[in-house]
């Protein structure tokens, strides 16, 4: 689950206590949600959290984001980029976990075991030892934009395969005769496996021969 879903969850935990006396009924009214839903937002904070699909039905979409802050009077982006109760979100989120971090130029060399310059941080969820952070450059645009955009944070797990993807799993691919690296929407429509880029919807590309690079598991934005 990328942080921002997490971040989202603790300001809908915190607006619930402090704007509703505590109860998820009032809140779910002025959202004009169900309060299973809201109970559902929550789970995002429980210890299980990690092994939930991070769905718009279990987390808080873009949508039920924007209009959470249009019912709370807050700014455009405000549920999403900070705590509200004032605390610094990697202060207040449990960090469980170390990973390098890498330049997104450098990504081919990590993964051939050359030798580069990276630093340690911690990350908010355990990762498998092939694993890397690295920040979007500008040239993704807007093609993974429901996760993540140019200078948020990514990590990534190297050790993945195709067959052990999920539909709607975002990953790191390099395609047939491409030089770069580019991300993508990893979409399984029956045995047909398919890339979407999600700045253009409607192009589905499923005749392109095309290598995996890393499963992207969770994204971090405002470091």
């Amino acid at each position: 689950m990328d942080i921002i879903k997490k971040i989202r969850a603790e300001n809908v935990k915190y607006l619930i206590e402090s704007f509703c006396e505590g109860n998820k009924s009032e809140f779910a009214r002025r959202i004009k949600s169900s309060v299973q839903h809201v109970s559902k937002i929550l789970n995002a904070l429980g210890p299980k959290a990690c092994a939930l699909n991070a769905t718009s039905k279990k987390y808080v979409g873009d949508e039920m984001a924007h209009r959470i802050e249009q019912a709370f009077n807050l700014n455009d982006g405000e549920l999403s980029t900070k705590l509200l109760n004032g605390n610094s979100p990697i202060n207040e989120i449990e960090m469980s976990g170390l990973a390098p971090f890498i330049k997104w130029e450098d990504i081919d060399n990590y993964i051939n075991n050359v030798a580069i310059s990276l630093q340690i941080m911690n990350i908010p969820m355990p990762l498998s030892d092939k694993s890397f952070i690295t920040r979007l450059p500008g040239s993704v645009g807007g093609s993974i934009h429901n996760l993540a955009i140019p200078g948020d944070l990514i990590a990534v797990e190297v050790d993945a395969n195709v067959e052990n993807l999920a539909n709607n799993n975002y990953i790191l691919a390099r395609l047939e005769n491409a030089e770069n690296i580019t991300c993508w929407k990893f979409k399984k429509i029956g045995v047909d496996v398919l890339l979407q880029n999600e700045e253009f919807p409607d192009r589905v590309y499923d005749k392109i021969t095309w290598k995996l690079v890393g499963l992207i598991k969770f994204s971090i934005r405002g470091i």
